[in-house]
């Protein structure tokens, strides 16, 4: 039996923290499977148009007793609860798989899908783990908009969330984005506009190509940079082409002006011209080139000294103990159902407060989640 629980039904803040227990029997038949470290895995679900891409989803293990979840969806909102483990491993080498499974996404839905359609219900394959059917939990928690952070001017998030895929996922997120924004990005902005009225010049006066889009330089928030160059392309002799190639000549003639395109004859007056020191250059590019090979063999060596005392590291913690830490009295007084169970950070032993969860804490109050 495994139980989900928030300390109160009327939530103040968009972030909530979420504690949980299970029974003895469950304990007892973990350690019956040799399950050395237990994860819980945290699904959220928001009841009001559902959809793949609004889940969040958590993974926490066992023995932290609580963590903070934040919402990103009012009203309604699911929170499924799942124990999941990979049998014998501990630390890194238990997290990574279970990670893989449950918490990589592609096209901004999660590969795994956990839920129904509709996301009330779990999966009925998804209902029992390694033949335990009391391994999951649900709980319904309610969210007011007034819950949520406010949104920043529309302006301002052009360019804060410019180079970002994502949007932001609280209020905590967006300052380090706008920190970002007004200091190093000013001056990559500026870069990457130079480079993009460069690209222009250059492909106007090199190759003298056809519709070329300055308007595009007018508006650097809303435009990429391949926009520039993106109608020069398009099928059809309208739309695309060079003034190297006249559309009044003949078409057996037209081609002939080719060879006066600054893309041809200024290479060819630097070849006739310096074509001498070539070799030097030459030279200088083995070396160079030496040099990296030297470089990247030593990085090499390096990361590979790294892999090889993490793996020795995961094989020391992965010797299971003869009795595993959930088994333990003290353990269970907390983990295990009854009048014990934490409801806040304040109920945890002090053993438990890690700094994790006080920065979570911290967190929670000083950052609200954004609404999606």
């Amino acid at each position: 039996m495994l139980e989900l629980h928030i300390p109160d039904s009327e939530v103040q803040s968009g972030t909530v923290p979420v504690s949980w227990c299970v029974d003895k029997s469950t304990l007892k038949t973990l350690a019956e499977k040799d399950v050395a470290e237990p994860y819980l895995l945290l699904v959220i679900s928001p009841q009001e148009n559902y959809s793949k891409q609004r889940e969040v989803r958590k993974l926490v293990p066992l023995r932290d007793l609580m963590t903070f979840v934040e919402f990103h969806a009012p009203g309604v909102n699911r929170i499924f609860g799942l124990i999941v483990w990979v049998h014998h491993d501990v630390g890194k080498k238990a997290l990574r798989p279970l990670q893989e499974c449950y918490l990589r996404r592609f096209y901004g839905r999660y590969d795994t899908d956990m839920l129904e359609e509709d996301g009330d219900e779990i999966l009925e394959g998804r209902r029992t783990y390694d033949g335990m059917t009391e391994v999951n939990a649900s709980l319904d928690v309610t969210m007011p908009r007034e819950c949520f952070a406010k949104e920043p001017p529309e302006w301002e998030q052009r360019w804060v969330n410019m180079a970002w895929r994502s949007m932001p996922e609280d209020q905590c997120d967006y300052r380090r984005r706008r920190l970002w924004a007004y200091s190093g990005q000013v001056v990559i902005g500026a870069i990457v506009y130079a480079f993009r009225l460069a690209a222009a010049l250059f492909l106007l006066l090199l190759f003298g190509l056809r519709k070329i889009d300055f308007g595009s330089l007018l508006h650097p928030l809303r435009c990429v940079t391949s926009d520039i160059w993106s109608d020069a392309f398009e099928e059809g002799d309208e739309a695309c082409g060079t003034y190297f190639v006249p559309k009044w000549t003949k078409r057996r003639f037209r081609y002939l002006f080719l060879a006066f395109m600054p893309a041809l004859v200024i290479p060819m007056f630097l070849i006739l011209k310096y074509g001498v020191g070539f070799s030097a250059s030459a030279a200088s590019l083995w070396a160079l080139a030496g040099i990296a090979a030297v470089i990247a063999t030593l990085a090499a060596a390096v990361i590979g000294l790294i892999a090889f005392l993490e793996r020795r590291a995961d094989r020391k913690k992965a010797r299971p103990a003869e009795d595993p830490w959930y088994a333990r009295e003290e353990e269970m007084r907390y983990l295990v159902c009854g009048s014990n169970v934490p409801r806040g950070l304040k109920d945890l032993p002090k053993s438990r407060r890690t700094i994790r969860l006080r920065f979570l804490d911290f967190k929670a109050r000083v950052c609200r989640p954004f609404a999606r």
